[in-house]
């Protein structure tokens, strides 16, 4: 092999060593309460009626009912990739120390390792951006395989989670207006794209259509909004004004609903587990939802605002965590022991499973890092605007609107938990590393400056 790739193969090793760091250290991968629903997709070839099964499907292909290290693995790896292809892209002339030296900042001071190492489709949030901006802006610097290889990235990261494909959306509207504003990327260079998060949604609507024989994207994400609509009071204060003109079932429990968006949805004793839980209750949460967001414009925009910005800076990592023991209520003990016995001994000799993980030094590197990591992409925005650097613009922004968007999505829309923020700020670190390297001038030399700065350099 040439000296090129021997370098390329040593930074995929290297990078995916970092990227399983969190497991390793953990003694087994880390398990979340809703991992164990993803787990039993293949296992019980069960649909979920809360979460697209997709996820699930790609877990059950690299697990093979043994062991849940591969799932780790390959997440590591994908990181690495999209990573790798985002430098390559837009880091011309860097020297491999550069590559690893980001692979190095992302492995310790970002949430990515606790991702990669985590059983869950959360992984696939920073690597729908990367891979969506990457397939539309860059494609003719990249190799054909790696374009091809990176659409495909898009149509399973968009169909892994619900989230993933409204913010695949908003991603494709922010880069329509780059490309109108900037030319930066060509707008037929979004179709790709497009269409790859079109077969998402398809393959969403799919499933739920052999499963419940009716059309649905999201089948329960009416029972969500309004559950959120009640942190906000103004689903108890609509109630409170129509109840007496409107039999609404849930007027039966207007005194005791909750403030608390997952009080709501997973208390056993809550108004809705009364009310025959979600699945029951999801025809008149439809209807309801959608009345009381009109009722009230402007105040639920005020408040989804101020969701939007705290959730934009509550990105701490380790919520969820826990110990998943036989006591729990999750049935995660019963999934692992059951269907990957092998995996027993590791899984019960794991620090998460000793409640061993102290995620107090953790958050006081990553926290920080997180807030210089946002003011750089900020400051990053502004110089790039100022040079005339369109492609770095366009990758800024579209980083920055993958931010606010996933802040809206799961702040404003869901209930706030913090780690819904730290899976996606890594991206603010990595997009400061790119803006560094292309926006330092004494350091990089005369020539580059000037085919940076030149219209070629801008072009599509």
């Amino acid at each position: 092999m040439t000296g090129g790739v021997w370098r390329l193969t040593a930074t995929y090793l290297l990078g995916t060593l970092l990227f399983c760091w969190v497991a390793l250290w953990n003694g087994y991968p880390l398990l979340y309460s809703d991992s164990a629903a993803y787990l039993d997709v293949l296992a019980h070839r069960h649909n979920l009626p809360d979460r697209p099964l997709y996820y699930g499907i790609f877990i059950g292909l690299l697990d093979w009912g043994i062991t849940l290290w591969p799932i780790v693995v390959a997440q590591s790896l994908l990181a690495v990739f999209a990573v790798e292809r985002t430098l390559t892209a837009l880091m011309p002339g860097r020297s491999w120390r550069w590559d690893w030296a980001v692979l190095l900042l992302l492995a310790t001071l970002t949430s990515l390792p606790w991702f990669t190492g985590q059983v869950m489709a959360d992984i696939f949030t920073p690597l729908l951006v990367l891979a969506l901006y990457l397939a539309a802006a860059e494609r003719a610097r990249l190799p054909r395989w790696s374009w091809l290889a990176l659409l495909l990235l898009v149509s399973v990261a968009a169909a892994s989670h619900y989230t993933h494909i409204a913010l695949s959306l908003g991603l494709l509207a922010v880069l329509a207006g780059t490309a109108l504003v900037l030319r930066q990327p060509r707008l037929r260079d979004l179709l790709p794209p497009a269409a790859a998060v079109a077969l998402a949604i398809l393959a969403i609507l799919a499933a739920n259509y052999a499963a419940r024989r009716e059309v649905v994207l999201s089948p329960l994400g009416s029972v969500f909004l309004l559950a959120r609509l009640m942190e906000y009071g103004a689903a108890q204060d609509y109630l409170a004004a129509h109840c007496a003109t409107e039999p609404y079932r849930i007027c039966a429990y207007l005194p005791e609903l909750p403030s608390k968006t997952d009080d709501f949805l997973w208390h056993d004793d809550s108004a809705l587990a009364r009310l025959g839980g979600a699945e029951a209750y999801r025809s008149e949460a439809a209807v309801l939802a959608p009345r009381i967001l009109r009722s009230e414009p402007l105040r639920l925009a005020w408040q989804a605002a101020g969701a939007t910005l705290r959730q934009l800076v509550n990105f701490t990592t380790g919520s969820g965590l826990f110990s998943y023991g036989p006591e729990k209520p999750f049935p995660i003990y019963r999934m692992i022991t059951e269907f990957f016995p092998h995996d027993r001994t590791q899984f019960m000799n794991a620090r998460q499973y000793h409640d061993a993980l102290d995620f107090d030094l953790v958050n006081a590197i990553e926290v920080p890092a997180g807030f210089v990591a946002l003011a750089a992409l900020a400051v990053g925005l502004v110089a790039a605007g100022a040079q005339g650097d369109r492609r770095l613009l366009a990758f800024l922004l579209a980083v920055a609107a993958a931010l606010v968007g996933n802040a809206f999505l799961c702040g404003a829309l869901s209930s706030g938990d913090p780690r819904y923020q730290s899976r996606i700020m890594p991206l603010a670190l990595l997009a400061a590393a790119v803006a560094w390297y292309r926006l330092r001038p004494v350091r990089l030399g005369a020539p580059f400056i000037a085919a940076r700065r030149s219209p070629a350099a801008h072009s599509d």
